[in-house]
């Protein structure tokens, strides 16, 4: 018989399946329909593990962290229509695939809970408590074709309260500078993960080709560690990307999907 934590991370992803399900298809209408079994999963979770502090926090976001999660969670506040429908429900996916998450790890046995999220601070707040080391959580490498869907990725990141390396973000700071040796540093040295647009643009221009490069060279050094995380626009013989990697297709996946997955992964390696 399975427990009731299996039986609640079940049904996060078959409401975090139906969520996504209904972004795909711009079924919008319908938002209202999953807060009711979102706020049974929450009580759920916190009867289970009462003394978790995280899960506690689920319920009191405080206002200033509007950017990362949508909405302060407290059943009675969020209303159908209070955001536009689409953000609603890609703040939900976040909140339920958080969830997951915390269920998780609260099973386990260990102090690393104890302490505040930083996923949940604001942006200000996560500069100055970052010990990670990154000047970035995540630096963006893509052909000039792939701009559209690389800048709606990185800009839903950012307002979700990451670090994030677009280009598009640091234009005076990009101004004068060495830009073989700035992006040089940047892919090997100052982002915990980068996200690289596979195209056959990607792989034939000269600035793509030296920031795959640098990107490499870090991937090396990481030892078998996940750094290098491919989007596929287009299917493409990469040269020293292994064909097992795992690549996220953009022909399956929209790009809001796509920051979801981007969001949930820097917050489960956190």
């Amino acid at each position: 018989m399975p427990s009731r934590r299996d039986i609640i991370l079940n049904q996060c992803r078959a409401l975090r399946t139906a969520v996504q399900a209904d972004i795909s298809a711009q079924t919008f209408d319908a938002d209202d329909v999953h807060f009711g079994p979102y706020n049974d999963l929450l009580r759920a979770a916190q009867e289970e593990y009462p003394t978790d502090p995280m899960l506690a926090q689920m319920e009191t976001m405080p206002d200033a962290n509007l950017k990362i999660w949508g909405t302060p969670f407290r059943p009675a506040m969020v209303m159908p229509g209070d955001l536009p429908s689409r953000t609603q429900l890609g703040h939900l996916n976040r909140l339920i695939a958080r969830l997951e998450l915390l269920v998780e790890t609260a099973a386990r046995p260990t102090t690393a809970l104890t302490a505040p999220s930083k996923p949940f601070a604001s942006t200000a707040t996560r500069d100055a408590e970052d010990d990670s080391g990154f000047e970035y959580d995540v630096a963006f490498s893509f052909a000039g074709t792939e701009r559209q869907v690389a800048e709606a990725i990185a800009t839903a990141v950012r307002e979700a309260g990451f670090k994030v390396f677009y280009d598009r973000f640091f234009e005076a700071q990009l101004w004068g500078e060495d830009l073989a040796r700035y992006f040089d540093k940047v892919y090997r040295k100052d982002a915990r993960f980068a996200v690289i647009f596979v195209s056959e643009e990607y792989k034939n221009r000269i600035w793509t080709t030296h920031e795959f490069r640098s990107a490499l060279a870090r991937a090396v050094q990481e030892r078998g560690r996940p750094y290098i995380l491919p989007v596929e626009i287009e299917r493409v013989d990469l040269e020293g990307l292994p064909d097992t990697v795992k690549v996220i297709s953009a022909s399956e996946y929209a790009p809001a999907q796509i920051a979801d997955l981007l969001i949930a992964k820097l917050m489960a390696e956190w």
